[in-house]
């Protein structure tokens, strides 16, 4: 039998998402948007190899060291754009003036993350370059694929670095507190996500972190994960009922 490619892997872990959220999330399952193109993603691409050169030239003489880190290219991984060729994010990002409520059916990633097309993507990495150059580890080839709607202060990214231990894995970071590439792979990080959507458990990433901590809810058909023991508070007032209530 054929070994499964990280690719196929990111296809049947994201089918099993989506049929789940068709079923039992249909707001958050409405916002998921069609594939994107090849053209779309090779254009992504482009766009950040030339804020990589932008940023790279602004910071010549301010941050020469951070500058000189900075690659001339990114690739997109080949799970990451398997996923985006599927579905191209849950719609156009936030304005500040949209409504909370605007937020909910499409945040629904853990951590209260909204999945963004590959085009928010190189905006966003755009915006993050002249940011995380001051970090002794940014190369500029992080690519972002999710985020806080709609400041971005925090998301999520995969690590496109060549020959890196990280390259392709899934990490988090934060523009006022802290910057990781340590992660798991796209593939297992969906794969955990699939899992604990269809058998009603929750999320268990092999972080030691106690999976209570990110359970998934439900709420007039929109998906988010909520904490069991810190948003008792948030489950009760906001009405967000836990799959397969545990307590």
């Amino acid at each position: 039998m054929k070994a499964m490619t990280e690719e196929d892997r990111v296809t049947g872990a994201w089918r099993r998402i989506e049929a789940w959220l068709k079923s039992n999330a249909p707001e958050t399952a409405s916002f998921l948007q069609p594939g994107a193109g090849a053209d779309q993603i090779a254009q992504a691409e482009a766009e950040m190899a030339s804020s990589l050169r932008a940023a790279a030239a602004f910071h010549r003489t301010r941050n020469p060291e951070g500058a000189a880190r900075l690659a001339e290219r990114v690739t997109i991984p080949g799970p990451l754009a398997t996923w985006w060729r599927l579905v191209n994010g849950t719609g156009p990002e936030l304005e500040w003036d949209d409504p909370e409520e605007s937020l909910v059916p499409r945040a629904w990633l853990p951590g209260w993350q909204t999945f963004i097309s590959v085009q928010g993507a190189a905006a966003l990495h755009a915006r993050n370059v002249d940011v995380l150059i001051e970090h002794q580890d940014h190369t500029g080839r992080w690519v972002p694929f999710a985020m806080f709607d709609p400041d971005g202060i925090t998301g999520l990214f995969m690590d496109s670095t060549p020959r890196a231990g990280t390259f392709g894995h899934v990490a988090d970071w934060s523009l006022e507190d802290w910057f990781t590439a340590d992660g798991v792979p796209l593939p297992a990080w969906l794969e955990s996500i699939a899992a604990a959507l269809e058998e009603g458990q929750g999320l268990d990433l092999g972080d030691g972190i106690a999976d209570r901590h990110m359970w998934p809810c439900l709420r007039a058909g929109s998906l988010r994960w909520l904490d069991l023991v810190s948003d008792a508070t948030e489950l009760a007032s906001e009405g967000w009922q836990p799959v397969n209530d545990p307590r």
